[in-house]
């Protein structure tokens, strides 16, 4: 019979007592009979405790269980490679469980086993799949004879999406995502797969996200025999796939009835459904109030109403009792028999009976739910249904199965059906037990008395033993009562070991103590720099005189007793250490110095050269309080001196903008550039300004602090810069000495000063040294990484390199460069122009030639591949159609574009939301090669820009063109809003005064920019960190609106 799996829902005292007390209490515990022996760890327990069973799944023959810390256990049939154990075929099953190979560092959280397949889902939302695939229900690209996979492997996750649950069907395979989006892949002969096709032939070897009607936010997935059940947020069920049987629940039934997109199925009287199981013809769904529904294919009693046999199938949901009244919690469907979990732990059955697969003896199939008798004492928290068997979760950790037996699908050690409950077998625990003992037992056999407590040997030998009738009656106990019984004897183990008898490194106690003596006798208290703060000497005395005490009594005291005093007293000499006093005032005092002087030169009126009145008394305030910090300086912390200054800083500001007719020029704005979500605009006097968000300290104000209007930053004295860009979290500068200056995010090491990771960003400016004194011509900053361009045409790059942006040969983790390289251009070539992407780079050289290099998921490298596996890490030239004279490149988050000498416009990569300006759009559109776009008639393209995932171009008569996603009013047309995008180019009104054209345009994450020629900077799209500059943070505008320069 054609069978599936059912995924299942995602369900030291203070004093240490002597050791002799310790392990009495130990063996009390595990010795009476009325506590189990995972009691003592509940006491005393370590981390080496053995991983539980948390989820379990069965397939067709197979099952697959979770452990808490991530490992996957499989056993039962292997023709297909469904147990990932590297192995595949007849003679290859397992009659009890293994534990399989995931790859490094992955944690799996969620397993699903399907017909003759399985699925994991790991922390990180990638789905690894093995077995089956001849209809591609692996989802790994390939389908059909040939491709089956027997260990776990990774498949290609569409970019952006992070999978939730996933559920393996017969031989289809359904995910849910993060967002409420549902993705299917593998067979589709019944429409299955809910893309609106159905027949031989359309199968999908892919992730393929499906369109459920009214954008319903799908929590819950289900795939059957051939069909799909899904279940929204507002408790709507969606189903699809074959239904001969009825087992869509629309009400109907037979052939060509079968449904090839989601559709609604009603539930009587408005019932809130919260979980959903699909079997092989049958579906069950539970309501919120415990009642459960059940429809489709009925021939053995699977539907639990009161009959079965062909003709009898339901085609919509109806109510079926279970007897007591008893409230169910969980449900399951099978190949032909169903169980569910009712809140008091019983378990109920119905449905066939042929291999005993309901839980106890009898011939004939149950066509109403019955308990069934489970071992005394075991809490059941899980079920979960196969083909022809079942398996249920204790709330202790051990695993039941019973059914069909002849692949070793039961996990019990052997073939045979078994008509009741019996424990799966999970060697592994015991194995680890042994292992604790022969260690433990080394330990006590090495060890001698006179260098332990006396009695300590004996009693621990006691532990030993009492662990060791644990394993030898291993098959009557609990994997909790194993993994108990390992945590145990760990912690008998660092008892004993505590209780060896020596001083411990006495030396290097003693050496400590002189240490921290002489630091606290050459010491001063006092309030001066240099000093130590009142008290404490005194404090740091007392911890001397501790230390000590523990070094006179070193031959009553134990090796951890030594060791922690040192730890202590290391402590309280860092405590003490912090307590001197390193304040430096001078700037305070130079700051107040200054105030004072403009306060007392100022004068109040109404003339020009004045000052408002008022002002002055707010002034002196604010002078008055910094100098009370300054007389309190030796009882302040650098902090709050600094403080002081800064905030006197802004008062003297302030204070001055009071001057009558002393409004100041707005600056001469001449470049600009956008990162993710900050702005940075360079003035012809080489001041920057920036503003938007600052969470990697990206606008290098020497804050962390988000602003919502232009601020201008400080450069380091002398500094003329000539040329800004902002990249995703950093931003580089190039001054006109030809040093580069970065501040920002630095995780990666994109800014180029040798450090890297997490807390070394930058919030100034900081020069880097770029390799032989360079002198560097044009900078850019990518997403993580940044470009710079020598005058010899040598370009550097440095930061994150998983992808191979930097070029140098290299990609992937571990790569990364936190200091500038220089990269290895094809011989001859001069480059003249770069660009850095998200994570690609494109660089144009002196004769035209175009070179790409890192990520090309899209095709965004140009050179006519694309996919997880096209990273290109050096930079190789790509084709140009035959004419076309480049003269501008940019690269954004997936795509590309380039300018030619005629105004031409190519773009290639990611096209999902129109960037391409093709006129196309959608998942799965990208072009791998430079391919020319249609402008409006007229327009003469002079300048390109490009975002994570809009573009924008500007024509030589100032009109901007705008196109590509606009989820945030990004393109400025007035329209914003989800999925809402421009597939081909379109100009968009800008609000400026006659005489005046746009000069520049550029591009952020999700907001854009451009500069009139009047000066006027006009923004658009995103504003949640002030990135716009309009002095407020609103979430987004549609239509560009001035940015507000201070006077």
């Amino acid at each position: 019979m054609k069978e599936m799996n059912q995924h299942v829902g995602e369900y030291t005292v203070k004093k240490r007592l002597s050791f002799m007390l310790k392990i009495i209490l130990f063996l009390l515990l595990i010795m009476q009979s009325a506590l189990p022996l995972f009691a003592y760890a509940t006491v005393l327990k370590t981390e080496t405790a053995l991983p539980v069973i948390e989820k379990i799944s069965l397939g067709n023959f197979h099952s697959v269980a979770l452990a808490s810390d991530g490992t996957v256990y499989t056993w039962g049939s292997n023709e297909y490679g469904q147990l990932g154990d590297g192995n595949i075929g007849w003679g290859m099953e397992q009659v009890s469980p293994i534990a399989i190979s995931m790859p490094g560092g992955v944690t799996i959280e969620q397993v699903s086993a399907g017909g003759f397949h399985t699925i994991a889902l790991a922390s990180d939302g990638t789905v690894y799949t093995w077995g089956y695939n001849e209809y591609g229900q692996l989802g790994d690209g390939n389908s059909g004879e040939g491709t089956n996979q027997s260990s776990p492997t990774a498949i290609q996750m569409p970019r952006g999406v992070k999978f939730e649950q996933v559920s393996a069907g017969f031989d289809h395979t359904v995910a849910l995502a993060s967002d409420g989006r549902v993705y299917t892949w593998g067979g589709n002969a019944f429409g299955q797969l809910g893309d609106g096709n159905i027949g031989w032939g359309v199968d999908q070897s892919s992730p393929t996200a499906i369109t459920i009607p009214g954008g319903a936010k799908i929590e819950q997935v289900s795939a059957g025999g051939d069909h799909t059940i899904a279940l929204a947020s507002d408790g709507t069920i969606y189903t699809w796939g074959r239904n001969n049987d009825g087992q869509l629940g629309d009400g109907n039934s037979g052939w060509g009835v079968d449904q090839s997109s989601p559709t609604v199925i009603p539930i009587p009287g408005g019932a809130k459904i919260e979980q959903i199981s699909a079997g092989f013809a049958h579906t069950i769904a539970l309501a919120s109030d415990g009642t459960v529904y059940t429809w489709g294919r009925n021939n053995d009693g699977q539907l639990g109403g009161d009959n079965s046999g062909w003709g009898v199938d339901q085609s919509s949901p109806t109510v079926i009792l279970i007897s007591g009244g008893a409230k169910i919690e969980q449900v399951s469907a099978g190949g032909a028999h169903t169980v569910a979990l009712a809140s008091d732990e019983t378990v109920y059955t119905w449905g066939s009976n042929e291999y005993g697969q309901l839980g106890y003896e009898a011939v004939a199939n149950q066509v109403s739910p019955t308990a069934i008798p489970l071992p005394g004492g075991a809490t059941i928290e899980q079920v979960s249904v196969g083909g022809d068997h079942t398996i249920t979760l204790a709330s202790d950790g051990t695993v039941y199965t019973w059914g069909k037996n002849s692949f070793g699908q039961l996990g019990d050690g052997s073939k045979t059906d078994q008509a009741s409950p019996q424990k799966v077998l999970f060697s592994e625990y015991a194995s680890k037990l042994e292992t604790k003992i022969s260690t433990s037992q080394a330990l006590h056999d090495d060890s001698k008395e006179g260098n332990y407590r006396i009695g300590s040997k004996a009693t621990f030998q006691t532990a030993i033993d009492t662990a060791r009738s644990v394993l030898d009656d291993a098959s009557n106990r609990t994997q909790a009562d194993l993994s108990a019984a390992v945590s145990t004897l760990e912690t008998v183990i660092s008892i004993f070991e505590s209780e060896k008898i020596g001083a411990g490194d006495k030396n290097a106690l003693e050496t400590k103590i002189i240490a921290a003596q002489s630091l606290h006798d050459d010491s001063k208290e006092g309030k001066s720099v240099g000093e130590y703060g009142i008290g404490s000497k005194a404090t740091f005395q007392t911890a001397i005189d501790t230390a000590q005490a523990v070094f006179d009594d070193a031959s009553n005291r134990t090796i951890a007793g030594v060791d922690a005093a040192i730890l202590t007293l290391e402590t309280a000499i860092s405590t003490f250490e912090s307590e001197i006093i390193r304040v430096d005032k001078s700037a305070l005092e130079t700051k107040i110095s200054t105030a004072q002087v403009l306060h007392d030169d100022s004068k109040e009126g109404k003339s020009v050269g004045e000052y408002r009145i008022g002002s002055r008394v707010i002034l002196q305030t604010e002078i008055d309080t910094a100098q009370s910090v300054l007389d309190d300086a030796s009882n302040r912390t650098q902090e709050e001196v600094d403080t002081a200054v800064s905030t006197l800083e802004i008062a003297i500001s302030i204070f001055e903008s009071e001057k009558i007719g002393s409004r100041k020029k707005l600056p001469d704005i001449e470049k600009i550039s956008l990162g993710f979500a900050h702005t940075v605009a360079l003035a012809s006097d080489g001041t920057v300004y920036t503003w938007g968000l600052n969470n990697s300290g990206q606008l290098g104000d020497g804050s962390l602090t988000n602003q919502s209007s232009p601020k201008a930053i400080q450069m380091p004295k002398g500094a003329k810069i000539e040329q800004v860009s902002a990249g995703s979290d950093h931003t580089v500068a190039l001054a006109s000495d030809g040093t580069v200056y970065t501040w920002g995010e630095n995780t990666f090491g994109q800014l180029g000063n040798g450090d890297s990771g997490s807390g070394v960003e930058q919030v100034s400016p900081i020069a880097i040294s770029i390799p032989g004194a360079a002198s560097i011509e044009q900078v850019a900053a990518g997403g993580d990484h940044t470009i710079a361009l020598a005058s010899d045409g040598t370009l550097y790059t440095w930061g994150c390199n998983f992808d191979g942006q930097l070029g140098d040969g290299d990609s992937g983790e571990g790569t990364n460069q936190a200091s500038p390289i220089a990269i290895q251009i094809p011989k001859g070539a001069k480059i003249k122009q770069v660009s850095a992407g998200s994570d690609h780079t494109i660089a144009l050289a002196s004769d035209g030639t175009l070179y790409t290099w890192g990520d090309n998921e899209f095709g965004q490298l140009g050179d006519g591949n694309n996919g997880l596996k096209a990273i290109q890490p050096s930079p190789t030239a790509i084709s140009i159609p035959e004419g076309a004279s480049i003269k501008q490149i940019k690269s954004g988050g997936d795509h590309t574009i380039a300018l030619t000498s005629d105004g031409t416009l190519y773009t290639w990569g990611r096209n999902e939301y129109g960037q391409l300006g093709n006129g196309r759009s959608g998942w799965g559109f990208f072009e791998s090669s430079p391919t020319a776009i249609q402008m409006p008639r007229g327009a003469k393209i002079e300048q390109i820009t490009v975002g994570e995932e809009h573009t924008i171009a500007l024509a030589s008569d100032g009109t901007v063109y705008t196109w590509g996603l606009n989820d945030f009013g990004q393109l400025g047309n007035g329209n914003s809003g989800d999925f809402i995008r421009q597939a081909n180019p379109t100009a968009i009104h800008m609000p400026i005064l006659k005489g005046v054209s746009i000069e520049q345009v550029s591009v952020g994450g999700i907001h854009t920019a451009a500069l009139a020629s009047d000066g006027t900077l006009y923004t658009w799209g995103s504003n949640d960190y002030g990135q716009l500059g309009n002095g407020i943070m609103v979430p987004s505008q549609a239509t560009p609106q001035k940015v507000l320069f201070s006077n």
